[in-house]
């Protein structure tokens, strides 16, 4: 296929390639050999599956070139692209969402049902089984089976009882605690970043807002080396300034319970 690659290469900017096309010649790809049938397998499944765009739509250059290296494209992090694709797909069609017609969400759409069924319960029950109540770990994709044939007025209806009963988790819990706050691992506390969340939050006017300042003492390169002493020295002092001031804010934060309030200086 190395050389089919290529033609398809240079074809797909002028014509464009799609999946209705590589499937319509699907024949003639069992005379190719082993390495190139997986290179087909490849481009199949990241266009019409891990990027799901339409049957009909050009596949995107760079999947050609990319199937052409098999260590490099199974080394490339899908999960986070597919993702990121997903939403940008989702955000250009939250604005049909109101339209009488159907419309098409490109993506791979198949995680946002998971997570659907993951954060309402009942519309999981309705679209299918979910195997273990208890799994934290492992691919969540896999914990569910059964293609239950629902209508959109089912859907509708769960919709208009939200207020009444129907439960659904702000959040998907890694580790099963939902009560437990959601961070990244590798996420740190910080008390300026959570009080400017809550001024957002709180609809502040930050037009006229008076910012602070931070003094830069312009050392770069050679000049490190004309630090004065006196600066090294006063170092400990400093750091034993801005954790008093972060010890004081972070007071000031948690004892304002639901009000928010401003940290003196």
């Amino acid at each position: 296929m190395g050389g089919v690659i290529m033609r398809i290469g240079k074809m797909i900017k002028g014509f464009g390639i799609c999946i209705k096309k590589l499937m319509d010649d699907i024949e003639g790809v069992k005379k190719w050999s082993r390495e190139d049938r997986i290179r087909f397998v490849y481009i199949c499944v990241i266009a019409g599956l891990v990027m799901a765009r339409g049957e009909t739509k050009k596949i995107d250059h760079l999947y050609i070139k990319m199937v052409m290296d098999l260590r490099n494209v199974r080394n490339y992090p899908w999960g986070l692209k597919a993702y990121n694709y997903l939403l940008s797909c989702i955000m250009k069609t939250r604005c049909d969402l109101k339209k009488t017609k159907s419309y098409v969400l490109d993506g791979f759409s198949y995680a946002l049902q998971i997570w659907v069924m993951e954060a309402v319960p009942d519309i999981g029950s309705l679209l299918g089984e979910k195997l273990n109540t208890e799994l934290t770990e492992g691919p969540r994709c896999s914990n569910w089976k059964g293609a239950a044939k629902i209508s959109y007025e089912d859907i509708i209806f769960v919709e208009s009882t939200y207020k009444s009963h129907v439960i659904v988790s702000p959040f998907i819990s890694c580790s099963g605690n939902e009560h437990a706050e959601f961070v990244r691992p590798d996420e740190v506390e910080d008390v300026e970043v959570d009080y400017m969340i809550d001024m957002i939050r709180s609809g502040e006017d930050f037009r006229n807002h008076v910012w602070g300042s931070v003094e830069d003492d312009d050392i770069e390169g050679d000049n490190i080396e004309n630090v004065q002493e006196n600066d090294v020295e006063c170092e400990d002092e400093v750091t034993d300034d801005v954790n008093g001031l972060l010890q004081k804010r972070s007071i000031n934060y948690n004892n304002s319970s639901n009000c928010l309030v401003e940290p003196s200086y």
